[in-house]
């Protein structure tokens, strides 16, 4: 007989929670089964249902960011300049072509059958012209050598931009996941009081429950729809952050950001980290690449007071070709009486030899060798601040990760208690439940316990996100970005 009655009580407290659901839901309802049927009758839905993981999303921004972009057109522009500095190592032809024409006039003779004769000569010359640099005090080496190290230097930077902008499109996807998550229990919890709220005001209506009781669970719904409605406009603003990075197909209709908040824990030795993080490090690579230009530029600012020396070869051709005018004088009036070809000679000329540059004023004038001799003193300077940078910035890493490893140490144990304690809390809630709708607890025992399971879900999903952050910044810097 007992069990007969909790049956028909079961359900009596469910027919009631339905039957006391308010106006608008109703309509929401009837639009969502609307909806259904309109699928189910054949219309064409009018998105296109796409899922965007985390590996997506890196890809994706990749392919729009700018800063991404422009470093890898630095890369190629250092490698056009490498292209520029070894051309200086070959010998540079060159091809010269002239032409002169003279006219020249000797002027009246005073004879009369003889008036003068006049030439016009023509000069025509080729020359090919070969230098070649065989010494230059090592500035020509140099200069190439500091153009590659360049272009490692921006290859290395190109690595340090796409770490970060994996580093903050990580961060932002784990943003959205936690926020999805926060998102979930608010509602969950609007839900559960929603339901409530339902029972208790039929159970009121009935004279089986005080209306002070139905007022307090109308102040707890208000305050979970309240919570929940904080928790959808952080998830929207999360989402738009993520659309920064990876484009408006984000909050396009049927797009899915699949992910999770569970992660493995961080199996590497902190000592092994931190070496990792020393050879993968691009800020070190970078300023030992920087140490390596200081040298470079140190010795092309010495080469400037040594001597070059180069080889030179000229091979040239030249046409001449001279025309006479002979004019007579008959009866006062100068003729032209004809010309003829006076002459015409080719000449081919070879010259070669050895030039040998010397740097006068860097040698001898003292303002040009005291400006030498500072600019040499200032890569000398360059190059020891470069070693002090490389200390600096291992030490800061070494802080870092022992400083990540502490953390992570705490946020494990931490996780491990609450995941625990979540179990225990949801089969809490879940009893608490029961007995409250079978009229065997008040509301507000009910409540506690919820307000328990709800801290204690949100606290682990904090956990879980901070250790996810921490444990992806070490990833980061140890190199492991994929």
């Amino acid at each position: 007989m007992k069990r007969i009655l909790i049956i028909v009580t079961a359900m009596i407290l469910m027919t009631s929670a339905v039957g006391n659901t308010r106006p608008g839901q109703k309509q929401k309802a009837k639009k969502l089964v609307n909806k259904k049927n309109e699928t189910r009758t054949g219309q064409k839905k009018n998105y296109v249902k796409r899922e965007i993981t985390l590996e997506k999303a890196l890809k994706m921004a990749m392919k729009r960011d700018i800063d991404y972009k422009n470093a890898s057109l630095d890369v190629e522009i250092s490698l056009m300049k490498i292209l520029q500095a070894e051309a200086g190592r070959w010998p540079s032809l060159n091809f010269t072509v002239t032409g002169t024409g003279m006219y020249n006039s000797a002027g009246l003779s005073g004879v009369d059958t003889w008036l003068n004769d006049d030439y016009f000569t023509i000069i025509g010359s080729g020359e090919l012209s070969l230098t070649l640099p065989l010494y230059t005090g090592g500035k020509l080496t140099h200069s190439i050598y500091m153009a590659k190290d360049e272009l490692r230097i921006k290859k290395l930077t190109l690595e340090k931009v796409k770490k970060a902008l994996k580093l903050k499109v990580k961060n932002t996807f784990y943003g959205y996941m936690i926020a999805k998550e926060q998102y979930r229990v608010a509602r969950d919890s609007y839900r559960l009081n929603l339901s409530n709220y339902a029972i208790s005001r039929r159970n009121f209506l009935r004279g089986l429950k005080p209306e002070i009781e139905v007022l307090q669970i109308q102040v707890s719904l208000e305050q979970a729809r309240s919570s929940m409605l904080t928790a959808e406009t952080n998830l929207k603003k999360v989402k738009n952050d993520l659309e920064d990075l990876i484009g408006p197909v984000v909050n396009e209709k049927g797009t899915v950001i699949k992910g999770s908040l569970e992660t493995e824990f961080l199996k590497i030795p902190k000592e092994t980290a931190i070496d990792l993080a020393y050879k993968s490090n691009d800020d070190i690579a970078i300023t030992e690449m920087g140490y390596s230009i200081a040298k470079h530029n140190r010795v092309i600012a010495a080469s400037n007071r040594l001597p070059s020396i180069n080889f030179f070869a000229n091979s040239s051709v030249t046409h001449i070709s001279d025309t006479q005018i002979t004019y007579y004088n008959i009866m006062g009036t100068n003729v032209p009486g004809g010309t003829s070809r006076a002459g015409s000679k080719i000449n081919w000329q070879i010259s070669f030899g050895i030039q040998i540059l010397f740097p006068i004023s860097e040698m001898l004038y003292p303002k040009s060798i005291n400006a030498t001799k500072a600019q040499i003193s200032q890569y000398d300077y360059e190059i020891k601040k470069t070693a002090n940078l490389v200390k600096q910035i291992k030490d800061q890493i070494r802080l870092q990760i022992v400083n990540h490893y502490n953390n992570l140490k705490v946020l494990k144990k931490q996780i491990e208690m609450y995941k625990r304690l979540i179990k225990v809390a949801r089969r809490n809630l879940a009893l608490a439940n029961i007995r409250y709708r079978s009229g065997n607890m008040d509301y507000l025992t009910m409540r506690n316990i919820e307000n328990q399971y709800l801290n204690v879900a949100l606290q682990l999903n904090t956990y879980l996100y901070n250790y996810i952050l921490i444990k992806t910044q070490v990833l980061h810097l140890i190199g492991k970005t994929d």
